[in-house]
């Protein structure tokens, strides 16, 4: 075997060796994403079976079932109280925009939603 021909030899093996270390990578990620996939998979249903739910019902639940009528509830004395400082002109924009301030900082409850 002539110098240039082991050359060429070495050459082919060491691309076929690269391949081989590409085609193990790529299916070690493709093998981690599925691992993922199917672990989220298989968590997803007992994160949902955790949660309360307010319905009473005996059946599949939905996103409706999990929303707690009773929580956060304001009454009129309490949206009014926050209202208090607004200034009212008779000017509707002027009176929309001052009422508007007035919720600066305000979140709507997690808890207690409709769908």
């Amino acid at each position: 075997m002539t110098q240039r021909e082991l050359l060429m030899e070495t050459v082919k093996l060491n691309n076929k060796h690269k391949r081989k270390k590409r085609w193990y990578r790529i299916v070690s990620v493709l093998s981690a994403i599925v691992v993922f996939c199917t672990t989220y998979a298989l968590i997803l249903p007992a994160i949902t079976m955790t949660n309360d739910t307010y319905c009473g019902l005996e059946h599949e639940h939905t996103l409706q079932c999990y929303s707690n009528p009773e929580a956060d509830v304001e009454t009129p004395v309490q949206w009014e109280k926050t209202m208090q400082n607004a200034e009212l002109l008779s000017l509707k924009g002027k009176d929309t925009a001052s009422i508007a301030k007035t919720q600066l900082g305000y979140t709507e409850s997690y808890k207690n939603y409709m769908v």
